[in-house]
């Protein structure tokens, strides 16, 4: 049989994936893993086109394409503990969050986690235009375009933005937690390789559990990120990876991911009566 082959992003939540010991759970071909520089958007489409089985992505991308239309299922809960996405805009830039009403945005791509977070934060903020956006396609283009002018801002992982903050290469000026665990497990609707897909994350969160109690790895994360220690540990200290043998992403978590994206206008009517119909 072919290898699983999974999509995550590139940052240090998917650093215990080699880690893992996927044939104590029953597989002997290691799943490969793939990183995905343009997010969760990037990997959505990925699966729907089968090139790749999985993908670790985040739970409201997901709860987007599934009431959009998009042929896929959660097939469970990856990391419980929320993502905190950094307001990004030019080291010379003055002002808070606030005055960010009228900006321009830069996306990863449209129905991308940097999208959504940002229709969520105008309504938070009780905005009345709607948000301008602008698809830079990954973390660098998004750079590139906030230094070139030709975005006003963007929202981005904090951990990950914070060692280019650090440089002056860019401004942090809020945060915008969600609420809600911030990656699941993504399926194709019909895969026919759901209860390999599920041993191999209760291998990869056994992983992730021991990776993030051993300081020693802080060294790494510092090495492959740029990060300093502080933020190193600070970022450990605050992931929380799924259970083993977890199946079911919490149903009131996905009622709330839901009703947000709603209120948010990034889907424009439930096309199910409940999120039952989300499980792979």
């Amino acid at each position: 049989m072919n290898p699983l082959t999974v999509g995550g992003v590139p940052e240090a939540y998917n650093d215990p994936f080699p880690l893992a010991n996927f044939a104590s759970h029953g597989i002997s071909v290691p799943p490969r893993f793939f990183p995905y520089a343009g997010g969760s958007g990037s990997m959505i489409k990925a699966v729907v086109g089968g090139e790749i089985d999985a993908a670790f992505a985040l739970t409201d991308c997901i709860v987007a394409a599934i009431e959009n239309g998009t042929p896929v299922r959660i097939a469970g809960p990856l990391i419980h503990s929320p993502l905190t996405w950094a307001v990004i805009v030019h080291p010379d830039r003055q002002g808070a969050v606030q005055d960010l009403s009228e900006a321009t945005w830069g996306i990863s791509r449209m129905n991308s986690g940097s999208h959504v977070m940002v229709s969520t934060l105008a309504k938070e903020r009780n905005w009345t235009k709607e948000p301008s956006f602008k698809v830079c396609g990954n973390f660098a283009g998004l750079r590139s375009a906030l230094k070139e002018g030709s975005i006003d801002a963007f929202l981005w992982e904090h951990y990950t933005t914070k060692p280019y903050a650090d440089k002056r290469d860019v401004k942090i000026i809020g945060g915008v937690p969600t609420p809600w665990g911030c990656f699941s497990v993504v399926v194709r609707e019909d895969s026919k390789r759901v209860d390999e897909v599920h041993r191999m994350v209760d291998a990869f969160v056994e992983a992730g559990k021991a990776f993030v109690t051993s300081e020693s790895n802080a060294k790494g994360i510092m090495e492959r990120y740029g990060m300093a220690e502080h933020d190193a540990k600070a970022w450990m200290s605050g992931v929380t990876y799924a259970g083993v043998g977890e199946r079911s992403v919490n149903k009131d978590m996905l009622e709330k991911t839901r009703r947000t994206l709603l209120e948010a206008g990034v889907i424009k009517e439930f096309k199910y009566a409940g999120t039952e119909s989300y499980k792979a």
